[in-house]
């Protein structure tokens, strides 16, 4: 009888650990495939340095993301 008892408890044991580990899930996972849009694709430069196509580039993306200028 007590080995029936211990074998009951050890299984309500795993099955409650295992129940327990498989309900942690992390439900701000992002599973959209990320995207990285940037315009114009080409930018053009006069001998002084300056864009000859506008002063703006667009960069749209769903992932954060961050930017370094290096001075030359």
């Amino acid at each position: 009888m007590k080995k029936t008892k211990f074998w009951m408890l050890s299984w309500a044991i795993l099955l409650a650990a295992a129940v327990g580990f498989t309900a942690c899930v992390d439900d701000d996972e992002d599973t959209e495939m990320p995207y990285l849009e940037v315009t114009p694709t080409a930018l053009t430069f006069g001998e002084d340095g300056v864009a000859l196509n506008g002063n703006t580039i667009n960069i749209t993306t769903n992932r954060a993301w961050n930017i370094t200028l290096l001075a030359a």
